[in-house]
Parts: C-alpha cells; sequence; structure tokens
C-alpha cells in the first residue's frame, strides 16, 4: 500500500534527522582521531609535494604517482593555498570518509525500510571504510565520489542520474584511479532493474566525459599513467616477496578486509541472496559476478586492505540483501537480526587474537596480536581501540626527534643546508618530510628556489633542503648529510655533520 504525504513526509523528515546524527557522529570520531604527523609514509610524500606543486609539475620536486592520483593533488594544493597549512590536507580525507558514510547510511535506510539496525550492520561490515578516514589517502578523496555513483544509480532511474553517476566515477577516477575497476559494476547497476541499455550508454558517456575533460585540463597523461603503472605492478610483486609477505600473510591481510559480520553475511547470505535472484530473474542474475570480476585484480597482491576498497564500498549495498536473505532462511527474521547486530557490534569493542601455539585464541580488548599490512596494523576486532590509537600519544620516531632538534636548531639561529632524498622511506626524510612538516606547522612557508632545492628563512637565517652536495657553501653555514647511512646502521642527524 503506498503511503500518504503525510507519512511519506514524515519518513523522509527521520531519514534525513538519523543521516544528519550518523554523519555529526562519524565526522567528530574521524576528526579527533584523524593522523596529523604521517602515518604510513606515502601521505607524506603525497601532501608535502602539494603545497608547491607547480615545482612538482615542472620536474622540480618529487611526488609519489602524480600520475596515479591527479585530482587529489590538484584538490590538495588548492586546499593549502587557501588555509597555509598541511593540516587541512591531512583533514581531507576524515571529512571524506564522513561523507562517504553518510551517503551510504542514505542509500541503505531505504533499503532497511526506515530500520537502523540494518543500515549499521551493513556499514560496521567493512570497517576499512573508518580506518582510511584516520590518515590522509587519495582512495578516501574518491570514496563520496563513488558513494555518490552508487546513490543515484540504485534509487534513481532516469538517463541524468546515469549521467550524473557517470561523472562522479569518472571523477573518483581522477582522484584515483583504482576506482576505474568499479564501472563494470556501476554499468551493472545501471542497467539492472529496467534491463535499459540506454542508462548504460549515458554512464558510460560521462564517464569518458569526465576523463576527457581531465585529459584536457592536463591532469590525466596516459603515457605517465602507464610508467606508474608498471612501476607499480613490479614494486608491489616485489614486496609481495619480501619476507613474511607469503601467501599466507596475503591472505591474513585479505581477511581483515571486512569484519566477521561481514564474512558471514558474505559467505552464508550472498550465495542464499544469488540463489534467490536466480529464482526471480534467471541467468542475468549471474552477470552481477562477471561484472565484479575486474575489482578482484587488487586482491592478487593484497598488501593493504586498502587496496580493496572500491569494491568493498560496495558491500553494503549487497549485505542488505543478504541479510535479507539469512531471515528468510532461518524463518526467523527478528531473531537473525539482533545476533547479526550483536556480531557487527561486539568486534568494535572486542578482538579475538590468532596464535599458533597455546592459547591459539586469545579474546581481549585491544588486540594482542595485530595482522600486519603496508597500511599499518588491523586486527580482528578491537576496532575502535585501533582507530582511537590512530593518533594516539605513541612515542614519536627517531626521524621526528631528529627533525625536532634540527628545527630548534635552526629557530635559535642557525644556517643550515641538509641534504638528502625527498622520500619518507630514505633518511633524507628527517629534513625533506618530518622538518619541512614542522616548519610549516610554525608558519614557515618553503620557497622552491631551484630543481630539488627549498628556502625557509627564519630571523634573517636560511635553511636549504637538497638533494645533492652544494658546490660551495656558504659562510657561517653547517651542512649536514642525510644521505642513507651504509646497509645496517641507523646514523641520526647529528652524526651526518
Amino acid at each position: 500500500m503506498a503511503m500518504s504525504p503525510a507519512a511519506h513526509s514524515s519518513a523522509a523528515r527521520r531519514c534525513w534527522i538519523t543521516t544528519t546524527l550518523f554523519f555529526a557522529v562519524t565526522l567528530t570520531f574521524l576528526l579527533t582521531f584523524a593522523d596529523r604527523d604521517g602515518y604510513e609514509g606515502d601521505d607524506l610524500n603525497s601532501i608535502l609535494p602539494m603545497l608547491h606543486l607547480d615545482a612538482v609539475k615542472t620536474g622540480w620536486l618529487a611526488a609519489y604517482r602524480y600520475a596515479w592520483q591527479p585530482l587529489s593533488y590538484e584538490v590538495g594544493a588548492v586546499v593549502y593555498r587557501f588555509f597555509r597549512t598541511p593540516e587541512a590536507i591531512f583533514l581531507l580525507s576524515p571529512i571524506a570518509a564522513a561523507i562517504a558514510l553518510g551517503l551510504l547510511f542514505v542509500l541503505l535506510w531505504k533499503d532497511a525500510a526506515g530500520r537502523l539496525a540494518p543500515t549499521l550492520i551493513a556499514l560496521l561490515a567493512v570497517p576499512e571504510l573508518w580506518y582510511t578516514g584516520l590518515y590522509y589517502n587519495s582512495t578516501t578523496l574518491g570514496l563520496p565520489f563513488e558513494a555518490a555513483a552508487i546513490l543515484l544509480l540504485w534509487r534513481r532511474s532516469d538517463l541524468v542520474s546515469a549521467g550524473l553517476a557517470g561523472l562522479c566515477i569518472g571523477t573518483a577516477t581522477l582522484m584515483r584511479i583504482d576506482f576505474v575497476l568499479i564501472c563494470p559494476l556501476l554499468a551493472m547497476m545501471a542497467w539492472w532493474r529496467q534491463r535499459r541499455l540506454s542508462r548504460v550508454v549515458v554512464l558510460t558517456v560521462a564517464v569518458i566525459a569526465a576523463l576527457a575533460i581531465g585529459f584536457v585540463a592536463g591532469l590525466l597523461n596516459p603515457a605517465d599513467l602507464l610508467a606508474v603503472q608498471t612501476a607499480s605492478t613490479a614494486e608491489i610483486a616485489a614486496r609481495a616477496r619480501e619476507p613474511g609477505w607469503d601467501a599466507r600473510m596475503k591472505l591474513s591481510v585479505l581477511s581483515i578486509a571486512i569484519s566477521p559480520v561481514g564474512w558471514f553475511l558474505l559467505i552464508a547470505g550472498c550465495p542464499l541472496l544469488l540463489i534467490d535472484r536466480l529464482r526471480r530473474h534467471g541467468w542475468a542474475a549471474l552477470l552481477w559476478p562477471l561484472a565484479a570480476l575486474p575489482t578482484i585484480y587488487p586482491l592478487l597482491n593484497i598488501l593493504s586492505p586498502k587496496y580493496a576498497l572500491p569494491l568493498t564500498a560496495m558491500l553494503p549495498l549487497m549485505f542488505m540483501g543478504a541479510q535479507a536473505a539469512i531471515a528468510d532462511y532461518f524463518g526467523r527474521p527478528a531473531l537473525a537480526r539482533t545476533a547479526l547486530l550483536l556480531l557487527a557490534v561486539l568486534p568494535i569493542f572486542v578482538s579475538v587474537s590468532f596464535f599458533g601455539h597455546r592459547p591459539f585464541l586469545l579474546p581481549g580488548l585491544y588486540p594482542a596480536r595485530e595482522v600486519g599490512s603496508h597500511d599499518g596494523n588491523r586486527a580482528y576486532g578491537g576496532y575502535l581501540w585501533q582507530m582511537m590509537a590512530t593518533d594516539g600519544p605513541a612515542a614519536r620516531m627517531a626521524d621526528q626527534t631528529d627533525a625536532d632538534a634540527l628545527q630548534q636548531r635552526f629557530l635559535a639561529g642557525e644556517n643550515m643546508i641538509i641534504f638528502g632524498k625527498e622520500d619518507f622511506f630514505r633518511h633524507g626524510a628527517i629534513g625533506w618530510r618530518h622538518l619541512q612538516l614542522a616548519l610549516e606547522r610554525q608558519g614557515l612557508h618553503g620557497q622552491v628556489i631551484a630543481p630539488h632545492t627549498l628556502r625557509f628563512v627564519a630571523n634573517g637565517h636560511q635553511l636549504l633542503l637538497m638533494d645533492t652536495i652544494p658546490t660551495s657553501i656558504p659562510p657561517s653555514t653547517n651542512l649536514i648529510d642525510l644521505r642513507d647511512p651504509p646497509s645496517g646502521e641507523d646514523v641520526g642527524a647529528s652524526q651526518h655533520e
């Protein structure tokens, strides 16, 4: 029976009030605990070049894979020019993650018939949606656009919505190229309900148009993109063969990409959902797993659960159907949903750690044994405590304390030339990453004066960051060598003078 106008208005108002509260709580949590110092290295290798993006484009400064995530760099550079602090760039991730989660909340709310529990179960099944909002990365910046595309395609059936969805996913792809892998699944969504190829065509044209605009604007360079893809594939394959990164470890990383309730819904609920769709729609239902095949590519050498996000961001919608299929199968919907809610909420506070020896399974609050990844440690539960520790009062790294000491000397009146490589993962990070970030936070803005040369001035004194030894050194200037130490040595900044 159709809802009356008054009932429809009341339901819409309840949806927006609940969504607003969910968004406010999520944003507050993410902003409170988001990292602001550098979390996994690639963030600083991206953020600090954004402060001088014109120099990056001319080759005067190094940056982390601009061609793979060009629009993220451009957005970060605009934000920095407006706020004049790298802190604003760090906060792009929690803001983007909160927006994406809010859009997904709206998407799921209608499928849940206005019930909060199924909506939360589906979202809590993918904790990585929150994790990646706690540190800067370009994947998170693309998530709101993917969520908007899904919302438009699933909730609307007109051609305009398909076009807007195409522009959204095209924008997400410019934020980070990985999002192109989700396009076949979105095309399936565009076609599914009304079996109209016109929506698929409009979606495809809009995606191509967004990428064409990026190409014309100089954001998308196919040659550079191919070079990054080739280098990235080789690097990931090499790192996947590093000691400790065997098949068992990769499976461990894959296993933490979604929560225990997510795996239950995927393994138990999704086959039931597929059987139901086959019964209702025939063999056309098999097009869904076929459309998802491109998204499996990043899972082949998964070193971080973040690699799976273009796919896992779509899982909550599938998990809504899986919940309904499980409830119907067991014949007691209320009991099934209560059990699923408990399974979804419990890992937020309680963890289970696995060991190859007694006691084998160890429950607790904070995990006793974490699963390492290239985007930080994860675990089977204890999500809240791990997330709260992302920007917690942990001891500063040796490179950060060395950078603090150099900053104090410079602000005390010492002229310096510091040279090393522009890379978080090299010893030069003491100057080019940690010290540069610290000085920017002091309101001291560097100036690119030559290729790979950055100058800071304070109280008439000068500090130069360089990547090569200068041919001449001005009088009363200390030269600090931050080249990588010989293998096996750990050399502090003070020992390089």
